[in-house]
């Protein structure tokens, strides 16, 4: 991309990281054509951008139901940065109608996304709040909408002793009130969900497993990001050189809502053990286990399915660039 700065404010043009905006929850970074700008004044920065996450039209040619199938975003928002923390809100609104050519439909979603990140002397607190709303689906044809008015909250704390920490974890995601009716409160996998970047377990909620392992083998589908849930973790860790991490954090999820009459909410509880060792700046190993106590909410509608536990254990090299 391009970038130039200007007595009003930076501008960029071009190929920049996207879907991505205060802590990691419910961030879903990755690189999108846009035009950005940002103007900054003592500990404030003002920011707006233009995005295209989608380009179909370019190719239609005289192919009507596709001159208009891309999905384009715009955003406005603010940041205040100060000794030991910033906060800040992003007001956006989305417009999805890459299904048009298909279906005959296109989105149009509005959100609005503060957070807080704050340092008390060892202790860092963050916290955020997703709150979308909008038509989920809007039926050109018939006139029908499905409306959508979702909520996810997120906090965390973690007390940094040095050699030794400690932290707690409490996220929750709405889930859809009634499955029948023309509002849909717990969004879409990528709508209103915990995101890829947020992965607090090796198991649960966590894209990069389903990825490169697969789903979990279940009735209830797995996408491997949290939705229509809440989430709570403690978690301990010691540092005995200073490139060396080892930690450990328990785990307990149940569902929002339930998907069908009857049945459990429960997702399981999770215990997970790492090793983390920094090689170079940009260079780190990972040697972790996880066990999930799988909760029955993942039987779905089967009441009279057996559910089992599940284990996994991970090596990984990270190259951060």
């Amino acid at each position: 991309y391009i970038r130039y700065a200007s007595p009003i404010g930076v501008f960029t043009v071009g190929y920049q990281e996207d879907l991505a905006w205060g802590t990691k929850f419910a961030d879903w970074s990755r690189p999108a054509g846009k035009i950005a700008w940002a103007y900054n004044f003592g500990g404030v920065t003002l920011m707006a951008d233009v995005a295209k996450l989608l380009e179909l039209s370019s190719t239609a040619k005289l192919q009507t139901p596709w001159t208009d199938a891309d999905i384009d975003k715009y955003s406005v928002a603010a940041k205040y940065t100060w000794k030991g923390g910033e906060a800040g809100m992003q007001v956006f609104y989305l417009r999805n109608a890459a299904t048009r050519g298909i279906a005959d439909f296109k989105s149009e979603i509005y959100g609005v996304i503060p957070y807080a990140i704050a340092k008390f002397g060892p202790i860092t607190v963050e916290a955020e709040v997703d709150y979308y709303w909008g038509n989920l689906a809007d039926d050109d044809t018939t006139g029908y909408k499905l409306k959508m008015d979702s909520l996810g909250i997120y906090i965390d704390a973690l007390a940094d002793l040095g050699m030794f920490y400690a932290g707690g974890t409490f996220a929750y995601l709405a889930g859809d009130k009634n499955l029948i009716d023309d509002i849909n409160n717990a969004g879409t996998v990528t709508m209103m969900a915990g995101g890829k970047d947020w992965m607090p377990c090796l198991i649960m909620f966590n894209f990069d497993r389903t990825y490169w392992a697969g789903t979990i083998d279940a009735p209830i589908p797995d996408f491997g990001i949290m939705y229509n849930a809440w989430f709570y973790q403690g978690r301990v860790g010691v540092r005995p050189i200073p490139a060396l991490d080892l930690g450990a954090s328990l785990s307990y999820a149940h569902a929002d809502k339930e998907l069908f009459p009857g049945m459990k909410k429960d997702y399981g509880w999770e215990l997970d053990v790492t090793a983390n060792y920094k090689i170079t700046n940009n260079l780190s190993y990972m040697l972790g286990v996880g066990y999930l106590w799988t909760g029955k909410y993942w039987r779905g509608d089967e009441t009279d399915l057996d559910v089992q536990d599940n284990y996994l254990v991970i090596n990984k090299l990270t190259l951060t660039f």
